[in-house]
């Protein structure tokens, strides 16, 4: 579409241009805008053969005048990381059957929701609802004494391999009371821990080891709901 030599109507339908797009008409110039939001965007799907599984990309438009006053509609997607890419351009007056193209992919999401139920699994979490479930994790810790005091010298979860106090998640940290460096805070001497440690038991040929369970709550997907709100969405119709 060539703004120079556009109908009154079609002029009227091009209203929504800014002051920047209309100097840059009348001086011959080009202007370009491109989209840097997915506000007000419904998201498409699509499936990756490689990964393999489902993934969600949002396709927005753009408008890029040249400098002879051709008016171009252009086409960007953008993932769920926010990498942005350009995809198509074509004239302004043969841009997209939008009513169509919402079809396809309305389409899309009801292949997804049928894929959801079949796996039993939600990789764009749409349809995903959590629950919380108690987990427990059982540690073993090999305590030394220093000039400085006890020191968490590797700790290992279950029968594994042993490694640095810092390889684990921090709870285990706050469980033995450890500073930063691995040091008891709460616990001066081995026999004063033996003596006033709770929750733990001592073993080992220098009774030096303590094992110990840690349980928390954590959030887990329900996949039995997550199933049942993709059957909604396909009675739906939507």
């Amino acid at each position: 579409m060539n703004l120079r030599t556009i109908t009154p109507e079609q002029k009227d339908d091009l209203a929504f241009l800014p002051e920047e797009a209309i100097a840059a008409l009348q001086a011959g110039e080009e202007w370009e805008y491109q989209p840097d939001s997915i506000e007000g965007v419904d998201a498409d799907l699509y499936y990756c053969d490689d990964c393999p599984t489902w993934h969600q990309v949002w396709y927005v438009y753009g408008l890029r005048l040249d400098a002879d006053g051709n008016l171009n509609e252009t086409l960007w997607s953008v993932d769920a990381d926010g990498d942005w890419q350009f995809v198509d351009e074509y004239s302004y007056d043969q841009r997209r059957d939008d009513a169509q193209e919402y079809r396809a992919v309305r389409e899309r999401w009801r292949q997804y929701a049928k894929w959801v139920i079949t796996n039993r699994h939600d990789p764009v979490g749409e349809f995903t609802r959590y629950k919380m479930v108690k987990r427990s994790r059982t540690y073993t810790a090999h305590l030394v004494p220093t000039v400085a005091g006890v020191r968490v010298f590797r700790v290992r979860m279950l029968k594994g391999k042993y490694g640095t106090l810092s390889d684990f998640p921090v709870e285990v940290r706050h469980f033995l009371h450890a500073d930063e460096r691995g040091f008891l805070q709460e616990f001066a001497t081995l026999e004063d821990a033996r003596a006033r440690a709770m929750n733990v038991k001592w073993w080992g040929r220098n009774n030096d080891r303590i094992t110990f369970t840690i349980e928390r709550e954590v959030e887990e997907a329900d996949d039995a709901s997550t199933v049942e709100r993709a059957k909604t969405f396909l009675k739906e119709g939507v």
